[in-house]
């Protein structure tokens, strides 16, 4: 009852607002001019034609012409506008599960009763409503106020296994979640030169990536950030302190507690170092107080995204120090030093764009020296290897209570989203295939070869106390269709699907070595 309310209070706010603006337009119309006459020069938003009439009229159902909720159109005075946004998505997948058997096939958590298949449902409604100042034709915004709530329903899931009072649930209840993803405010504070590089504040609840491709660090978080642009953006840097927050181990939304965990950033972007190339080193520090002892790590790394003639690249390298808590297999803290290597390449050529891609992190490979050399992230989000079509950096999967992949993750860090980071982990090595070809101007095929190894098994076979745990995690092929109807963003239909082939580590983890599979269909629709 209370979603409908506020439903309907937000569909009232629209309406007044969207009324509003369109009245301040047919009042502000020019008066017919007299013959012989020079008529000014109306503004922007109010295009008129020789007769005095306005060539488009404001409709707020039309996002691409004049529209009061897109921002076209002031709604007080000259400078200050409004910009609504609706997103609803939902997605139905069934997959087969690793999550039923322990290693060497021995039952988890009590002989908890795992479902070999399972049917996932998921819809979320995301608005987002952003007040702002500036005439942003120009210049960058003057001020601007955001925010962005999100509404999640998840049923049937039986992977995040959620930690509940003398255990964990895996019975993939239904959940309906709420949480705010963005709230901030921003303000200008000065510009350099005549191109308007400005330098601003953004402080409250914001997203920040790290580097180009989410490797380190991809997060919504509470945090203020100083962010600047110089010599018509061709430098760009960052300066930010984020306090995360808890996640819903269903939706991965934002909840309303803190996670006892900061991070703070200096990032620094280097646009066109060659034509249509950039680069961008970065450090990173996180403090985890969320255990009885600190964890305090670092991280310098240096990503790039670009193309070198057809040739596009994102290399990217980051090397972690610090020292660990008390987390490890020995409850005794360690010395951080692991790095890991990524490598991507693309040559698209027409309609058609072969990819490869490799990945390098480092395992932990001797668990009780002192030293953990498994690297970790903060918090990675990654669309890697087919993303929401694949298995393996598709889908979490659990071994028992222990978070063995992450959705959207590439490091087997044995952790799971709420957790802090573990150094102590067995490392991945990568390859990935892929091709994207362009069937029509509508639709997109991508297809995938992801083959997942572990760098080292020492730590895992010190866990799971069993020995010769195998590297080889298995390969998969996964394959989507991506479909616009209407050549644009407002409606995405999404079909596709994974075989995943497991590797003896799979088969001395889970005591099964069964190909599995995932199949789904997802509708987004934007406004």
């Amino acid at each position: 009852m209370m979603l409908t309310y506020l439903l309907a209070a937000l569909f009232f706010s629209i309406s007044s607002i969207s009324a509003l603006a369109l009245h301040a337009a047919e009042a502000e119309k020019p008066k017919a001019d007299q013959p012989g006459e020079y008529r000014p020069d109306f503004d922007r938003w109010r295009v008129l034609d020789d007769r005095g009439q306005r060539i488009t009229k404001p409709s707020i159902l039309d996002p691409y012409n004049l529209n009061v909720l897109k921002g076209d159109i002031p709604i007080i005075g000259d400078n200050i506008f409004f910009v609504f946004n609706g997103v609803f998505d939902f997605t139905l997948e069934s997959r087969n599960n690793l999550d039923f058997k322990g290693a060497r096939g021995t039952p988890l958590v009590g002989g908890a009763a795992f479902q070999k298949s399972n049917l996932v449902t998921k819809a979320e409604f995301t608005p987002s409503f952003e007040i702002f100042h500036g005439d942003t034709v120009f210049q960058p915004k003057d001020w601007s106020i955001k925010i962005r709530p999100s509404v999640k329903s998840v049923t049937g899931d039986k992977n995040p296994a959620a930690k509940v009072k003398g255990g964990f649930d895996f019975e993939g209840r239904r959940t309906v979640d709420f949480g705010i993803q963005e709230g901030f405010a921003e303000v200008k504070l000065f510009e350099v030169g005549e191109q308007f590089d400005a330098t601003s504040v953004r402080g409250g609840i914001q997203n920040f990536n790290s580097d180009f491709l989410g490797l380190v660090y991809n997060d919504n978080a509470f945090g203020i950030r100083f962010f600047s642009e110089l010599v018509q953006n061709t430098y760009q840097i960052n300066v930010g302190y984020f306090d995360r927050f808890f996640k819903d181990p269903f939706a991965a939304l934002n909840t309303d507690k803190r996670r006892k965990e900061q991070v703070a950033t200096i990032n620094f972007i280097w646009n066109d170092v060659v034509p249509g190339f950039a680069v961008s080193p970065s450090f990173l520090f996180n403090l985890d107080e969320i255990e009885s002892r600190d964890l305090r790590a670092y991280y310098v790394g240096l990503a790039s995204n670009g193309h070198i003639g057809r040739l596009v690249l994102n290399p990217a390298f980051y090397y972690a120090f610090g020292r660990t808590s008390d987390n490890t297999i020995d409850g005794k803290v360690q010395d951080i030093s692991a790095f890991m290597i990524f490598v991507g390449l693309a040559y698209p050529v027409h309609y058609f764009n072969p990819r490869f891609a490799f990945v390098y992190a480092s395992g932990d490979r001797r668990p009780r020296s002192g030293t953990a050399t498994g690297f970790d992230s903060i918090n990675d989000n990654i669309n890697f290897g087919g993303g929401q079509n694949s298995y393996f950096f598709g889908e979490k999967i659990q071994l028992g209570n222990t978070t063995l992949l992450r959705g959207n993750s590439l490091f087997p860090s044995l952790r799971g989203g709420n957790a802090r980071a573990q150094f102590e982990n067995p490392g991945s090595i990568i390859l990935n295939l892929g091709v994207d070809v362009a069937l029509t101007q509508k639709a997109i095929l991508e297809a995938n070869y992801n083959f997942v190894s572990f760098a080292d098994t020492a730590v895992l076979e010190a866990r799971q106390g069993v020995s010769n745990i195998g590297h080889n995690l298995g390969s998969e092929l996964n394959m989507g269709v991506t479909y616009r109807p209407l050549l644009n963003e407002n409606i995405i239909l999404n079909f596709g699907g994974a075989v995943m082939f497991p590797g003896q580590g799979i088969k001395d983890l889970f005591g099964k070595d069964s190909t599995v599979y995932k199949v789904l269909a997802r509708a987004t629709f934007t406004y």
